[in-house]
């Protein structure tokens, strides 16, 4: 019996995916979040290649500008480690 781990989304996977670790969840907030824009202070992070590539391909896919996906997956980050963690935010 084999081992393989079905992911759905990659059905070009021919075990690949399995070397690299368990499946994580999507912690980007779905595209009607994207609609809502905040004040926010502007600043300039190096990301690795892999990264970049991760995060310009979601913005074609969900037709949005890179900077809005990057912003918005970090407040959805900042945000559930901040109830995990007690840290308020404002």
């Amino acid at each position: 019996m084999s081992n393989h781990i079905h992911h759905d989304g990659y059905s070009d996977d021919k075990g690949e995916m399995e070397s690299i670790g368990e499946p994580i969840a999507d912690f980007l907030p779905p595209p009607s979040a994207f609609s809502l824009r905040l004040p926010a202070e502007h600043i300039a992070i190096p990301l690795r290649p892999d990264a970049m590539a991760f995060f310009t391909q979601v913005a074609v896919e969900r037709h949005l500008s890179l900077p809005q996906v990057i912003s918005d997956a970090l407040d959805q980050y900042a945000a559930e480690h901040a109830a995990a963690t007690h840290i308020h935010l404002s």
